[in-house]
């Protein structure tokens, strides 16, 4: 497998678009579209057509072989594309760059006062739960929700992203610069109230402390001191004391 390839899949689960002899990327990132452009020029050494019309930059390639060719690997219509066997069944290196593909395309890196992880939106379930999976055997864990009309995959935890940086992370300059900064961040380490709040979430359903620590990688001490509340995060007991105060007025 060409890493090349690898990462134009990724692309082809995300922004980009495979229509009968074309390969088609539309981006408002001048950046995304010279990467994209590159990539498709490495696998295929034909040079894509690349323009911009009134709001994006655009790469196309025109080739009925290289079309064939990959819908013959997989499905990349938004709503039901899945992960190619071919990248499933691939070494580290071609996982790694096809998620890299996928994450340049819907990946974000959310990092506010409260909230620190990286998140992959999209509307397919089935893609999502797929992409999870290929993220595991790159000992990096998530979780699966939903927002809106969309459904999230969340990666938080230093541990896991730091890994999510090593051995996927992002082409895309401003997401590495802000994933670097987010990591950086760890170094006196704060846990957000996300993560307070969803570890609570799950001793509800009924998962133990070990459990909990061996699924989100937080330490088991951590875990046990927040379940019998000797020690929570500064954020989260301004969170509560909050509360107090608007309690009281009422």
């Amino acid at each position: 497998m060409n890493p090349s390839l690898a990462y134009v899949l990724g692309v082809l689960c995300g922004d980009a678009s495979l229509l009968r002899k074309y390969i088609i990327l539309e981006t408002s990132s001048l950046e995304f579209a010279n990467i994209f452009h590159q990539k498709l020029k490495n696998w295929t050494t034909i040079t894509p057509s690349r323009y911009r019309d009134k709001k994006y930059f655009c790469v196309e390639l025109c080739s009925i072989l290289a079309c064939n060719f990959v819908e013959k690997l997989g499905t990349f219509n938004t709503y039901n594309w899945i992960v190619p066997n071919v990248i499933k069944n691939g070494e580290r290196n071609i996982k790694s760059v096809f998620l890299r593909g996928l994450f340049d395309s819907e990946g974000s890196v959310d990092f506010f006062k409260n909230t620190k992880r990286v998140t992959l939106r999209v509307v397919n379930k089935k893609g999502l739960k797929e992409t999870q999976n290929l993220l595991s055997t790159l000992n990096i864990r998530s979780t699966l929700g939903k927002s809106s009309n969309t459904f999230c995959l969340r990666i938080c935890g230093l541990k896991n992203l730091k890994m999510f940086r090593k051995r996927v992370g992002f082409l895309l300059s401003h997401k590495s610069k802000k994933l670097k900064k987010l990591v950086d961040s760890y170094k006196n380490p704060e846990h957000s109230p996300d993560e307070y709040f969803y570890i609570m979430e799950l001793f509800r359903i009924g998962l133990d402390v070990k459990e909990i620590s061996d699924f989100t990688n937080i330490p088991l001490q951590t875990i046990r001191s927040w379940k019998y509340k000797t020690r929570i995060p500064k954020s989260v007991r301004k969170i509560f004391k909050n509360c107090n105060k608007q309690v009281k007025v009422r």
